[in-house]
């Protein structure tokens, strides 16, 4: 139920920002919740991060970053 409530919150915040955002500027930025799963899975499950899997993580910041200064 709690997964539900967190997509719900985060569905509503998503369609706020889309009044006063562009869609090819905002949905680049849903990418960064696969930065939290892989945060909290360490976390919470005491799963192992690989290089494979930090380097995903810095891709990711590093894409959503580039699409965020406008490159």
């Amino acid at each position: 139920m709690f997964g539900f409530l967190c997509y719900g919150i985060s569905l509503i915040l998503f369609i706020i920002a889309l009044t006063g955002g562009e869609v090819s500027v905002l949905y680049p930025m849903v990418s960064i919740s696969y930065i939290w799963v892989a945060f909290l899975s360490m976390k919470l499950l005491n799963e192992k991060m690989n290089l494979y899997k930090w380097m995903g993580i810095l891709f990711i910041i590093f894409g959503v970053s580039m699409i965020g200064i406008g490159m």
